[in-house]
Formats: C-alpha cells, sequence, structure tokens
C-alpha cells in the first residue's frame, strides 16, 4: 500500500484546477467516496464500445424520459417535464449536419447525411426549414456546394458552409445566401496544397477571423484523393486573405466552437470511428473533447495555447458542438447531446438517440436526428453568435 503524507496530499490538491480540488475536498473527510453507478457488477460492464449511446448504466432517469442529470445542475438548464417534440420527419437521413439558426427569418439551415444520386454519386442535400411554420425547402447553392457538412450563421440570410469536396473540384468554405441560393467559395486550399474535407467552421468575433476544423474523412470514405495536409484545425482571415494551421495532433478533428466570451475555443476528435462505419475503438482514440485557450497575436489574429482535455464522452465519439450563454458545453453524440459546464464536469444528457450536429436556437435545442429533427425548451439561451444576424 502506497501511503500519500498529508503536506503531499495538500500539495497535490493545489495543482488541480479550483473546480477539481473543490469537488475533491467535498467529498472527502466522512463523506461517501462513491456515487450511484460509481461501482456495477463486472457482468454488467459494457462489453463492445462499438454500441456506445446506452446510458442505462450512467444514470438513474426515470423509465421513458430521455432527460438525465447526472449532475442537479442540469435541471438548472431544462425543466425535468420538458418534451422532446419532432419538428421535421422523412424516410430517408435527411437531417444530418451543419444546423445554423437565422433568427430574423426564424429558419434552420442545415444538410442531409451522404446519400447518392439516379448516377451513382455521392451527393449531400441543403435545406431551410422555418422553426415558426414548419415549412421545408429544400436549396439548389449555384454553383453546388458538394458534400457539405457545417455551417454558421455570416449574417442575416448568409451561412458559411463547410465543403467536403467530390473527387478534386472545390472544397473548402463557401458562402451561401439561402435566400437567393447564390454561393461562391471563400478558401479551399493553403500554399496551392487542396484540404481535405472540411468538417466545422466557428467565427471568432473580436478579430473576425475563421476557424474550421479539417479531417480526411472524404479520402476515408472515398470520395477525395489521398491528403497532402494533416488532419489539422485552420484559421482563415478574410481581411488579409491567409489561411494557417492553428492546431494539430488530432485523429480527426470535427466540431469546432467559441465559449461566449471568445477566450476558449473547443474541437472535438471523432477519430474513434474512420468514417466508414467500422467499430469505435476507444483504445486507439479518446472520444474526446479538447479546449484552448485563444489568445491575439501582435497582429491581432487569434492563436489557440495550452491545449488540454476537457471531457470524455462515455456514450460516443462527440461530434457538433454548440455552448449557451453560461458557457455549457452541448456535444451531439451516439447517445444524444451530452452537456458539460464550463470546467468539463458532466451534467447530464438529452438521451434521444444518435444526433450528429444540435443547434441552439434561442431558447429551444434542435437536434438533427438524421431521418427527424427534433427539439426541446431549455431554461438558458444559446450563446449569441458572431454575424448572427448582421450583414
Amino acid at each position: 500500500m502506497t501511503r500519500i503524507f498529508p503536506a503531499l496530499a495538500l500539495a497535490l490538491l493545489a495543482l488541480l484546477p479550483a473546480s477539481s480540488a473543490r469537488r475533491l475536498q467535498e467529498h472527502g473527510g466522512d463523506g461517501p467516496i462513491s456515487a450511484p453507478n460509481a461501482v456495477i457488477p463486472g457482468g454488467d460492464f459494457r462489453k463492445d464500445n462499438a454500441a456506445a449511446g446506452n446510458l442505462t448504466l450512467l444514470n438513474n432517469a426515470p423509465a421513458g424520459s430521455p432527460l438525465v442529470a447526472l449532475n442537479p445542475a442540469f435541471w438548472e438548464l431544462v425543466d425535468p417535464d420538458a418534451a422532446v417534440e419532432v419538428l421535421a420527419a422523412k424516410n430517408y437521413s435527411f437531417a444530418h449536419e451543419a444546423p445554423v439558426w437565422l433568427p430574423e427569418t426564424q429558419q434552420l439551415f442545415f444538410v442531409s447525411n451522404r446519400l447518392t444520386d439516379a448516377s451513382g454519386s455521392p451527393v449531400v442535400e441543403q435545406w431551410l426549414l422555418g422553426l415558426d411554420t414548419g415549412e421545408l425547402r429544400q436549396l439548389t447553392p449555384d454553383p453546388p456546394i458538394l458534400m457539405a457538412n457545417g455551417g454558421t450563421p455570416y449574417g442575416k440570410r448568409k451561412v458559411l458552409v463547410t465543403s467536403q469536396d467530390l473527387n478534386d473540384t472545390n472544397g473548402g468554405l463557401w458562402l451561401l445566401d439561402v435566400a437567393t441560393q447564390k454561393s461562391k467559395p471563400v478558401v479551399n486550399n493553403w500554399g496551392g496544397l487542396p484540404v481535405n474535407s472540411p468538417n466545422d467552421v466557428a467565427v471568432h468575433g473580436p478579430s473576425g477571423a475563421i476557424l474550421f476544423a479539417d479531417p480526411a474523412y472524404g479520402f476515408a470514405q472515398g470520395f477525395r484523393p489521398a491528403p497532402l495536409v494533416g488532419n489539422w484545425v485552420w484559421l482563415f482571415h478574410p481581411p488579409t486573405n491567409t489561411t494557417a494551421p492553428v492546431a494539430d495532433g488530432f485523429v480527426k478533428p470535427n466540431g469546432v466552437a467559441f465559449s461566449p466570451d471568445f477566450s476558449i475555443a473547443y474541437v472535438t476528435d471523432t477519430g474513434a470511428v474512420d468514417g466508414t462505419g467500422q467499430p469505435a475503438s476507444f483504445a486507439a482514440a479518446a472520444p474526446a473533447i479538447y479546449a484552448f485557450d485563444v489568445e491575439l497575436d501582435g497582429s491581432g489574429l487569434p492563436t489557440l495555447q495550452r491545449r488540454r482535455l476537457f471531457g470524455v464522452c462515455p456514450s460516443g465519439i462527440p461530434d457538433g458542438i454548440k455552448l449557451d450563454e453560461r458557457g455549457n458545453v452541448y456535444v451531439g453524440v451516439p447517445g444524444g447531446v451530452d452537456v458539460f459546464d464550463p470546467t468539463g464536469l458532466t451534467l447530464g444528457s438529452f438521451a434521444v438517440g444518435p444526433t450528429a450536429n444540435l443547434a441552439l436556437a434561442g431558447d429551444t435545442l434542435v437536434m438533427m436526428q438524421e431521418k427527424k429533427i427534433t427539439a426541446v425548451q431549455l431554461r438558458v439561451k444559446g450563446a449569441r453568435l458572431p454575424l448572427q444576424a448582421a450583414e
């Protein structure tokens, strides 16, 4: 048995983040050192994390309720009796990624999963949903935005859309006017080298710089050539027309977002799956969310500093990521939507089933669930995104 002397224990405690140290102190002394489901019978362990999304061992939710509180603070975000409603549904995967709320028109832009057209080629549909009317309208951008996947608002009726590209044509970032359906490319290369398959995008409000994740999923899924750049996170600065990688070390960087005050950047890593439907392997890559401090360099451009593990999603790989006005983090996972507080403490989950991405439309959580779009009323509002209603 190893003993930790009191002075050493206090020194180690002092090295922890304040929130972590406080939680350890609160559970010290004569208090309980375990919690419900902290210890389960060995025979009840999950045998295969390919089926991640089963939260039954991780919560005490009432039977039939999709709202799962792992911490009492979860109920500060949503009423325990809040109902999950279906906003739209189809018989195929029309609602997959890129949900962007446009408050001026009360519309939601989003895209489908990878489909196949009449010629057998892969295709991704782009849609608008009226949140106040329920009207669904398919868009046909001109020119086409191929294999669209991520999005963020860039004006009252404009959306920055990531294009994963098809073969070797026009991948990168595109700007789409959803009213006119006119589109134009924003950036698609770095020093002449093509980017991979941009997945998600966020705007840094103070500088106007655009952050986007660029995993090589197009190559893994057979619709892009071998990558010439890494699985990196990039920064594009429109005023100076400069593009540069700002973070590496990921298996497959995916979702990106900023805290409400833009002091922290978050990146999800979906490297536990290769994009071809192979089973998840948490041993190969954690279903992780990483956080970076955002600091401006001498020219006023944001840099990502002090990378750290923010959270791990036990219900599966974290995909799309959004924040509310209090800095809580919402992540789409195979089990639904996992929620973390600003320190990385897991608060709970909306256990509605596989959810690739989500949007916070005011005080409504909107979830992309492939064949349906669902929503639930919250007690908080989403963080106001830059350019969400500006032109």
